[in-house]
């Protein structure tokens, strides 16, 4: 078949395009074989006190517990993510993790992969209504991956309410004496309702 000179340059080109495209897929920095656009990663976490049991999601803890959290990092390709990861605490009134962190750590990624916990949080001390402790985890991202965060993991610590007060649970036995003072009080009134009641029947007799 007689081509001319520019439909061969067209096949050629072509031909030539998916070794291009491939080639494109993967620079070189450092000596490091890298995709040019970073896969998406993903952070899940879990929380746990300082006995090493887990924080089921919106249970609350007894007050003077302390808390730490974990986090993995999971990539989209067969690739091990590298890089650190930023344990961030928050407390207040609102349980989503907004505005700025009570505190802030970041770890080292490990060389398989894996993220160190975070450091020891607490004795905290009882939350009142409407008001929580929470984490969240950050992933800085490396050459394979895009950065990611975890969702917000939230929580309290128990609180009584006893006479429209917050008190925390273990001091509720502070309260026992004015308790039963207050019963006495009330049996007291309420003797001395039932004998006026009984002397007016009398006296209507």
């Amino acid at each position: 078949m007689n081509l001319s000179k520019p439909l061969r340059s067209v096949i050629i080109i072509l031909l030539a395009l998916p070794i291009v495209v491939t080639g494109l897929q993967h620079v070189t920095v450092s000596g490091d074989t890298s995709p040019l656009m970073p896969r998406s990663s993903s952070v899940t976490t879990a929380l746990f006190t300082s006995t090493d049991a887990p924080i089921p999601f919106g249970q609350p803890l007894p007050d003077g517990t302390s808390v730490y959290d974990t986090a993995s990092v999971t990539g989209s390709s067969t690739q091990t993510p590298t890089g650190t990861v930023t344990y961030n605490f928050f407390n207040g009134t609102l349980a989503d993790c907004s505005g700025s962190p009570r505190t802030s750590q970041t770890v080292n990624m490990l060389a398989d992969g894996s993220v160190p916990r975070s450091a020891m949080t607490g004795p905290l001390e009882p939350t009142t209504i409407d008001y929580y402790y929470s984490f969240q985890a950050r992933y800085s991202g490396d050459n394979h991956y895009s950065p990611s965060i975890s969702p917000c993991e939230s929580f309290a610590i128990s609180v009584g309410a006893v006479g429209g007060l917050i008190v925390p649970v273990d001091k509720l036995g502070l309260l026992m004496p004015y308790v039963a003072l207050g019963s006495a009080i009330l049996s007291v009134l309420g003797f001395a309702i039932s004998s006026r009641s009984h002397k007016r029947k009398n006296d209507d007799q």
